[in-house]
């Protein structure tokens, strides 16, 4: 079973049992925990238009209607970044194994813009490019970018923190995961002037940096490259 999201605002749920139907806001809740699928072509601003076409979305998350706020007053179109790809939803499971033998999973849903430039990002994946953050950026920058359902990415982490290896498999996302992601993600640093006012601040450490007002260390000179303190 599925629920299956289209550019016009309309969810519906795909049975192969029952055979499908449009999602009404009085059932929207109870198909949370079902996987998605997305229509081609899909984008952010698609995302922000589920909320206008089904307002009980908005209870859950705060952050919410600052950022539906911010995106009612950008343009109409062409809301893209030149830096970035498209807009991802991915997931990312770390194994860390420990000195002792035994080892442990943490996994995580992220919601990051994607890069065709640059760097190969994990060691020994064919993959080029990299995973860009977009807490700082604006609205008018991202609305028209596609976004897309990625893989998960499998990191493996020696007892030093080092990684090991990495490779990528299918995976699927929840409708939950689909509407909380990528508004936890904008709203990472807080509402859009919480987001503005940090970047100026860091803006400013950078240039005081720069100048020598600042002096910056690195973690070894803080810590002392003891691996029982970092």
């Amino acid at each position: 079973m599925k629920v299956i999201i289209k550019r016009n605002g309309e969810i519906w749920y795909e049975s192969f049992e029952d055979g499908s139907w449009l999602l009404t806001e009085e059932n929207l809740f109870s198909h949370l925990r079902d996987t998605i699928e997305l229509e081609e072509g899909f984008t952010l601003r698609n995302y922000f238009e589920l909320f206008e076409k089904y307002p009980l979305l908005v209870l859950l998350d705060e952050f919410l209607p600052a950022y539906i706020k911010e995106y009612k007053n950008c343009p109409s179109s062409e809301c893209t970044s030149e830096d970035l790809d498209y807009l991802e939803l991915n997931r990312t499971v770390a194994r860390n194994v420990w000195k002792d033998g035994t080892s442990d999973l943490e996994w995580y849903v992220g919601f990051d813009g994607w890069s065709e430039k640059g760097y190969e990002y994990y060691p020994g994946s064919e993959d080029k490019g990299h995973y860009w953050g977009i807490e700082f950026m604006h609205l008018d920058k991202l609305l028209d970018m596609e976004l897309r359902l990625g893989k998960a990415n499998i990191d493996i982490y020696s007892s030093d923190y080092k990684l090991e290896g990495s490779y990528k498999a299918n995976t699927a996302f929840t409708f939950y995961e689909f509407l909380k992601e990528p508004i936890w993600e904008l709203s990472f640093i807080g509402e859009p002037e919480d987001r503005d006012e940090s970047w100026d601040n860091l803006k400013q450490i950078h240039e005081d940096c720069k100048s020598g007002r600042i002096e910056a260390k690195s973690i070894d000179d803080i810590f002392g490259g003891n691996d029982e303190n970092t």
